[in-house]
């Protein structure tokens, strides 16, 4: 009976930690569209190709867009960083890595979009801040369900007999965003 008992433990924890890695996948897939979405707007305002050089000197005509670029380059970078392991929980490095990198990006897009208007037109289109709040949104849906998994995750982790078979196979406590 313990047997059963142990391995039907060891199963939720494999379930759980699979819902877990397709949840931040989900995220990750949002949070890349986002960012994809963002690059082929700023390239069709710049008439340049979608290239990563044309992506990479983007803004070097005006300085306003280059911080905004070279984030969510960054940003690119990191998620496919943590898209790498399919199936596998993301080192809490590799999340803390996406955060910040994702802080940058708003940060940057914040920055951008206080930047007062001028005679040449506005400083941000209107059309790509309703694109960006539209990303926005969908990202924070999808946040709060990695969020949840996570919670779920690491009270399931923290319970008899999951907390003597998580020290055993190595299941550990997962890092929220």
């Amino acid at each position: 009976m313990l047997v059963f008992w142990a391995l039907g433990a060891y199963n939720r924890l494999v379930g759980l930690r699979a819902q877990l890695a397709q949840a931040l996948r989900v995220l990750a897939s949002q949070w890349q569209a986002n960012a994809q979405a963002l690059r082929t707007e700023l390239a069709s305002m710049s008439h340049v190709p979608e290239t990563d050089s044309a992506w990479a000197n983007l803004g070097d005509d005006s300085s306003n867009w280059r911080p905004l670029a070279l984030a969510a380059k960054q940003f690119q970078a990191c998620l496919s960083a943590v898209q790498a392991a399919p199936g596998v929980l993301a080192a809490v490095d590799d999340i803390a890595s996406v955060r910040a990198a994702y802080q940058v990006m708003l940060g940057a897009w914040e920055r951008l979009c206080s930047t007062h208007d001028d005679l040449a037109g506005e400083a941000v289109p209107h059309s790509l801040v309703m694109l960006w709040q539209q990303q926005q949104l969908q990202a924070l849906d999808k946040l709060r369900d990695y969020n949840a998994a996570v919670d779920i995750y690491n009270q399931a982790v923290q319970q008899f007999p999951a907390l003597l078979l998580g020290w055993i196979f190595g299941f550990g406590t997962a890092q929220a965003l």
